[in-house]
């Protein structure tokens, strides 16, 4: 499945995208390897759903800003 993650407040053109196997999994990934949101495991921190703008290849984050970063802590 692919999901977005957005920090609270911010507009969903600068969320995360990403494939991962539930919600949990998805905060998880963003919250290890995208500098600066070390917290995107807090609901209170950033909201995380199913989203198919964007459909990034296994193994990779894409930004909203167009920087894609690497998985490469589990």
């Amino acid at each position: 499945m692919r999901f977005i993650v957005v920090p609270i407040n911010a507009r969903p053109e600068m969320g995360f995208w990403l494939q991962a196997d539930s919600t949990e999994e998805a905060r998880r990934l963003v919250s290890l390897n995208v500098p600066l949101m070390g917290r995107a495991v807090e609901s209170n921190f950033a909201t995380c759903e199913e989203d198919q703008v964007h459909l990034p290849g296994y193994g990779v984050i894409v930004g909203g800003s167009g920087r894609t970063y690497t998985i490469t802590r589990r």
